[in-house]
């Protein structure tokens, strides 16, 4: 789904676990971890930066194809859907 603010328009899924084709087709060559905790993460190597991801989160991938991830209050308070 996509999903719009005012000044940005952005791609995101629903993260529901790592074995989701949907999911490693949005993250692309990113690496994956899950830690013992079970804290699930998505490693950008390319900004060297990790991307923390709970089970309900969304990834948001902007303009740019920067990944970040948020809850759905947020991203529901942040953006508006946009209809295609």
């Amino acid at each position: 789904m996509k999903y719009k603010s005012k000044d940005i328009t952005i791609n995101a899924i629903e993260w529901d676990s790592w074995g989701s084709e949907r999911v490693k087709d949005f993250i692309g060559d990113r690496e994956y971890i899950l830690t013992s905790n079970g804290t699930e993460m998505i490693i950008d190597n390319y900004y060297s930066s990790v991307i923390i991801v709970r089970v309900d989160d969304y990834l948001i991938k902007d303009e740019n194809g920067d990944i970040y991830s948020c809850s759905r209050e947020l991203l529901n308070m942040l953006f508006e859907e946009v209809k295609e």
